[in-house]
């Protein structure tokens, strides 16, 4: 979580005796299954028809950074994976850059005097 991001959400309820940002209602720390059960209620309520899991948005973010450009070496690091053989499953979200790498191909062959022979 970014430290802007952890700000905004700490100023919803400022007199928040902990540093937890998604707690219960007394205040403690959010159990796996109950944030589960949260998500899923979310999902039902926005009509998504998939299944609602919490990994999902450790994989959107993960995608968003590729997406965007991001070093796969970082986005490791990132999501606290032990080998880039983990992170490179996410490799495939950013086809269209390697339209660009194909390109730096055309500078070998000189269309020009290709044509002339």
């Amino acid at each position: 979580m970014t430290k802007d991001l952890y700000k905004l959400l700490k100023q919803l309820e400022p007199n928040r005796k902990t540093d937890l940002v998604f707690t219960t209602k007394s205040g403690t720390q959010i159990k796996e299954r109950k944030a589960l059960s949260i998500c899923k209620a979310v999902a039902g309520k926005a009509k998504i028809s998939s299944n609602a899991f919490l990994h999902k948005f450790r994989h959107t973010y993960a995608t968003i950074l590729v997406q965007r450009g991001e070093r796969l070496e970082d986005i490791k690091k990132l999501l606290g994976h032990s080998s880039i053989t983990e992170t490179e499953i996410y490799a495939h979200h950013k086809p269209d850059q390697l339209h660009d790498k194909v390109t730096h191909l055309d500078n070998l062959i000189d269309l020009d005097k290709k044509g002339q022979s």
